[in-house]
């Protein structure tokens, strides 16, 4: 199997079948017309003079415009250097300019006026990812490249006078080792590397998710995490078109309410969202069941617990669409708490564990078969891991760095290609930098980060183990914990809007309820870990990629 072939071969078998519907206006495209589109992106490159192996860069929300520009500069052979739309145009530019892109597609309100292009030094031409605009152009005037965008639909038919058919849509074949993606790590703990994946790399990753059938042949699939990052390109986008499936794209993917009504109207089969969002959108439905009739009268009955969790699942299973068979969530680890109160509405959810340097999964297992606490089972057919033991005061036995090999991992990282093996150990494995422990059955449990451990006089502190303890509490929206002068210090911003649906009025000041959930999370977690130190932060914290917090910043502060 080649990995472009997978995808001419989807194209191929589900030509009149939906492929990707804008949620927001419900325009859909079949397959077909979503070749079309990716066949007109091959033409515009082919133009522009850009050959198999240059470097084209794609930016922007999720979008119908995004996906087409994406397949389309995939299947034509260059390397596809995606951003999420998170990043300011300055920073976006950095970014870019240590990959060094020929072309870039981005979204016009991602490319303000005073952002100075120029700094990337192979940048010929940006191009709205409409394909609609010149934004910018090096060489000759851009009203010569806007001529050129408007004659392709022209040249469109020239090129195919009696129709685009199935039979048109054939991509080149792939070199198992040619780098076809650059992905951008999310920068937790510090700067986002750029990371170079191999066609072999993605196929892995794609064949996996179909064998898994993950979206399975006329599935309808929900896109609300945020494209650009390698989890959502590949398994929430590439791997559903690969599969046949349909997709709905969604822009507002950290909004609940909006996340709760799209499940609804869209009705996926499989829903795959971070473990922060997750949280929101489980206390969202338990606050509108408890506020429902039914909700209220089971207060009134005693011992209704039993009650409630039937019916709490029933309503739950409505809200996320009646056709939901698994939630895949990613990001962070989910506390016992979270798991449980999930377990208990008869959620079927299983969390899993990936690297963008392993094209997005290293750890899956469908959710009959999920541990609580865990974060899946190493996908052993394709990627093998160990622990390399490590010393940690404080910490259990058998806890360690896991290390990865096998097909999916990267083949280097972009900013350092002079040797693209020194990222490896003596003996070929990759060092992930995440403390982690993993059973006889091949179970993750991951820790924490190795870069983000906390050696205090008292012992070792892993964070993360913290975070997700505050992450149980719904007047949390986001915490970090860092060292302060030898002290654990928590800064965290509080969910206002919870606190106000539950206090309304403002009866209650919410630093004297974050002050209150710091202390029981002090009882808790083991005297080592205690918080010392608490920073309320009104205004939001600074997130990255992935919409978690980024470390680096605060601990840099």
């Amino acid at each position: 199997m080649n990995l472009l072939k997978i995808f001419s071969d989807a194209f191929h078998d589900n030509w009149n079948e939906p492929a990707v519907t804008d949620y927001a206006t419900g325009m859909t495209l079949t397959y077909g017309g979503l070749a079309a589109r990716m066949q007109r992106v091959h033409m515009l490159l082919r133009k522009l003079g850009i050959r198999e192996g240059d470097r084209v860069a794609v930016v922007g929300a999720n979008s119908i415009d995004w996906i087409s520009d994406y397949l389309g500069a995939l299947t034509y052979g260059v390397t596809v250097v995606t951003l999420p739309a998170c990043y300011s145009g300055e920073e976006t530019i950095s970014l870019l300019g240590r990959v060094e892109p020929v072309a870039l597609f981005i979204d016009r309100d991602l490319m303000p006026s005073g952002v100075d292009y120029k700094t990337v030094l192979t940048l010929k031409v940006v191009i709205s990812t409409d394909l609609q605009q010149t934004l910018r152009c090096r060489y000759g005037s851009t009203r010569d490249i806007d001529v050129m965008l408007q004659s392709i639909d022209a040249d469109f038919i020239t090129m195919f006078p009696y129709g685009f058919t199935r039979d048109d849509a054939r991509s080149p074949m792939l070199a198992p080792d040619a780098v076809c993606a650059i992905f951008y790590t999310s920068g937790t703990v510090g700067d986002p590397r750029p990371v170079m994946l191999m066609a072999d790399n993605l196929e892995g990753n794609i064949i996996y998710g179909i064998k898994a059938a993950l979206h399975p042949r006329h599935s309808r699939v929900l896109i609300c995490t945020t494209l650009g990052t390698v989890w959502a390109t590949i398994f929430n986008m590439l791997v559903p078109i690969a599969s046949g499936a349909h997709a709905s794209v969604m822009t507002r993917q950290r909004d609940e309410n909006a996340l709760i009504e799209s499940f609804q109207k869209v009705k996926p089969r499989r829903i795959m969202l971070s473990s922060m969002i997750m949280k929101r959108v489980f206390n969202n439905l338990s606050r509108r069941f408890d506020q429902s009739r039914t909700g209220r009268c089971l207060r009134r009955l005693p011992g209704s617990h039993i009650l409630r969790r039937h019916f709490m699942g029933r309503y739950v299973d409505r809200m996320l669409g009646g056709e939901c068979e698994e939630l895949f969530i990613g990001s962070e680890m989910l506390g016992s708490q979270l798991s449980r109160k999930m377990k208990d509405a008869g959620m079927r959810f299983t969390v899993v564990y990936g690297l963008t340097e392993c094209g997005g999964l290293v750890s899956y297992v469908p959710h009959s078969g999920y541990i609580p606490g865990t974060a899946g089972r190493s996908i052993s057919n394709i990627l093998r891991c160990r622990i390399r033991p490590m010393d940690f005061d404080g910490l259990p036995d058998g806890i360690g760095e896991l290390e990865v090999r096998g097909m999916t991992l990267m083949k280097g990282y972009a900013d350092n290609t002079s040797d693209p093996r020194s990222h490896l150990t003596s003996d070929g494995w990759f060092p992930t930098g995440d403390i982690a422990s993993i059973n006889h059955a091949g179970d993750i449990t991951v820790i924490g980060r190795l870069a983000t451990l906390i050696k205090l006089d008292r012992g070792c502190v892993v964070p993360e183990r913290i975070q997700s303890v505050f992450m149980e509490y719904q007047y949390v929206r986001h915490s970090v914990v860092v060292e302060d002068e030898g002290r654990l210090k928590a800064i965290i911003q509080p969910d206002i809007d919870a606190i106000n649906l539950d206090y309304p009025g403002g009866t209650i000041d919410p630093g004297d309820v974050i002050r209150s959930v710091v202390g029981e999370v002090n009882r808790l977690v083991s005297s080592r870990e205690h918080i010392d130190v608490i920073e309320i932060s009104y205004d939001p914290l600074e997130l990255n990629a992935k919409g978690t917090v980024s470390r680096q910043y605060y601990c840099n502060q």
